[in-house]
């Protein structure tokens, strides 16, 4: 620690008055003291107990002269310690990386940057202000002393630094001599960032703040699996080891942690094994310890999963429909095998029947009570379901979306004159509009609808000639679906054709309580992140994003719609530039690195004036006490000095 020096020493001259005013205060007794007389009968038995003073206390005359030498001293502004870093009279111009990779360590930077602004020779040197993320923005001339009251006010965002606007703003505004980057730590590798330090490299002095041990770690990725959530977490430029994710609930409910550990790559993962039930609860991600944007994962409907129950005869091999249905789910949902009645419960959403015609009495109705509740039930047909018409000749059920009628159609074959079908191309109003029918995918056996069936169901897919393929209705709360051919390759070569998977996945997301978002037009945010990785208000003056820039990351971090089908826009996706740690060797040679310390130059001045407080108060006590009035007022402003601490 250097020596104390003033910012303000033609204030120490008023110390000069300081014997003066002891004179003052000795040679100006208290205020005598009045005593009541109960009448002028007694005046001659009146006798006073106690003497007033005829001189101010010595003791308290020292109180309160060291609280205004103190006083004095403090707005004088002592400085402990010397330091040159930013002494001069030249324009000064300070970039400050307000970005998500700063937030961890925001506030060192600052006290780092306080701490060079008191230095006598620099405090009022002219200053500009430039900060790089999102809307560049350069301040107005200050003084040093100002600009770092100035970027004690910023909070850094959720983006990261726009280098190529920092090059704009630098071809039409040169940058003077003297500049101060307080970096994030972190460069791209190519582009913008390479000529934003290659600018630098040719100013005359050049200091870095970059706080030493910084660690950044970001989320990048999310992807749920039949077996779990997959949380993939990168480290850019840190040594850890490892850490912890938690996920949340919206209402802030700490739902589940899994911890991840880094080996011989810069990416780990995080496995989470929850229940379906508390894995579609999970609003956000964070990694413990970490507190910024990039260590923050929001989530969104395209996030959760259906659990479907599979109902199926066999061993689960080639020639057994449930292999087929589960493969076709195994994107889109959390799939279970088992009997009727294991699978009827509130986890499950989404039920799959491979070719079960008849069901119990007792299940049948509580299956229909399940679908009424929001269920979605699938049904593939078969040789079980054709065969299940008996004497009717038909099949009617109410867990059939439509009447059905015996047998089975066949094309192709031996005692048949017609050939194979192909699926004609499905209707505007289809689950399945828009997938691709390019494969050749013939249809050799169907069920086939009573001509007389009610009315209610709809077609979503069929035959050329018109004959349904899948059909629907609604049920309350749920869904019927009905597939007219068989979940094997036996009937037709859909469960073997790429359709298959596609189909299965539109009808799991429709069982999903949340359909997955996708958007079509621009979207205003409902709520953004901050670079600390907390959400926030917008504020009226937020743009909406289109649906191009909200899948290719560029949109501003947060919440996009509304509360109800909000679409998440994440901060480090796999959109997101490669970023290296800011090395020592990246920097110009003329860069002086700054940030492993910030306690070479302490500002005194508030410590000062906090004891001159304290002992005024102790003198506010002293006089109360004496003057045997109550010294409660005064003993409330001795415990308000901290206030005035912490508010300082």
């Amino acid at each position: 620690m250097g020596p104390l020096t003033f910012s303000a020493p033609l204030l120490l001259g008023t110390l000069i008055l300081l014997p003066g005013l002891w004179w003052l205060l000795r040679a100006m007794p208290p205020a005598p003291k009045h005593t009541p007389f109960g009448g002028m009968i007694f005046l001659d038995r009146l006798s006073n107990e106690r003497e007033t003073p005829a001189r101010t206390p010595w003791w308290l005359l020292l109180i309160r002269l060291a609280a205004l030498g103190l006083l004095i001293l403090g707005l004088s502004g002592p400085v402990l310690g010397t330091r040159t870093d930013l002494n001069g009279e030249d324009p000064l111009l300070i970039i400050v990386d307000d970005s998500w990779p700063a937030a961890p360590r925001w506030s060192e930077r600052q006290r780092v940057m306080t701490s060079l602004a008191v230095s006598p020779g620099a405090s009022q040197r002219p200053t500009r202000v430039l900060t790089t993320s999102g809307e560049i923005s350069l301040s107005e001339p200050m003084t040093l002393k100002d600009a770092a009251s100035f970027i004690r006010g910023l909070t850094p965002s959720a983006l990261l630094p726009n280098r190529p606007e920092v090059m704009k703003l630098f071809e039409e505004t040169p940058p003077p001599e003297d500049i101060v980057w307080i970096t994030d730590g972190l460069i791209g590798r190519r582009g913008a960032d390479r000529e934003f330090l290659d600018l630098l490299g040719d100013a005359n002095n050049l200091l870095v703040i970059r706080p030493a041990g910084q660690v950044t770690m970001a989320i990048r990725d999310l992807s749920s699996r039949p077996d779990g959530l997959s949380v993939t977490v990168e480290r850019i430029g840190s040594n850890v080891d490892g850490g912890v994710v938690q996920a949340t609930a919206q209402d802030g409910r700490a739902l589940g942690e899994a911890s991840f550990t880094f080996t011989d790559s810069d990416l780990a993962t995080a496995q989470f094994d929850l229940p379906v039930t508390l894995r579609n609860e999970i609003a956000r991600l964070n990694i413990m310890g970490n507190q910024s944007a990039g260590a923050t994962w929001l989530t969104d409907a395209r996030a959760r999963r259906v659990r479907a129950g599979i109902v199926s005869d066999g061993d689960g091999g080639l020639l057994e429909g449930g292999f087929y249905i589960e493969q076709a789910l195994t994107d889109h949902a959390i799939t279970t095998r088992g009997a009727l009645e294991d699978q009827l419960s509130e986890e499950t959403t989404m039920i799959v029947l491979d070719d079960v015609a008849i069901v119990r009495a007792d299940l049948d109705v509580r299956l229909m009570n399940w679908v009424a509740d929001g269920g979605t039930l699938v049904r593939f047909a078969g040789p079980n379901t054709a065969n299940a018409a008996g004497a009717t000749g038909a099949i009617r059920n109410p867990s059939y979306p439509v009447a059905l009628r015996g047998g089975e159609r066949a094309f192709g074959g031996a005692l048949s004159w017609t050939e194979p079908q192909m699926i004609a191309p499905f209707p505007e109003d289809s689950l399945f509009a828009g997938l691709d029918l390019r494969e050749d995918i013939e249809v050799r056996r169907q069920v086939l609808t009573r001509a007389n069936t009610e009315p209610g169901y709809e077609v979503w897919a069929s035959l050329p000639d018109g004959t349904p393929l899948v059909t629907a209705r609604d049920e309350r709360d749920g869904q019927l679906i009905l597939f007219h051919l068989t979940s094997t390759p036996t009937w037709s070569d859909l469960p073997v054709s790429g359709l298959f998977p596609a189909m299965m996945g539109r009808i799991a997301e429709s069982a999903s309580d949340v359909p997955a978002p996708a958007p079509t037009e621009a979207l205003a945010p409902y709520r953004l992140l901050d670079g600390f990785g907390a959400l926030m208000d917008p504020g009226a003056t937020a743009a909406p994003a289109t649906p191009e820039e909200m899948a290719s990351g560029t949109a501003p971090p947060g919440l996009y719609g509304s509360a109800a089908s909000a679409i998440a826009v994440n901060t480090y996706g796999e959109n997101a530039p490669t970023l290296d740690p800011l090395s020592a060797g990246l920097l110009p040679g003329n860069a002086v690195i700054r940030g492993e310390s910030s306690q070479d130059v302490r500002s005194l001045g508030p410590v000062l004036i906090v004891l001159a407080l304290l002992l005024m108060a102790a003198d506010a006590i002293g006089l109360a006490w004496r003057s045997r009035i109550n010294a409660a007022p005064a003993a409330a402003a001795l415990f308000l000095v901290p206030l005035l601490v912490l508010m300082s």
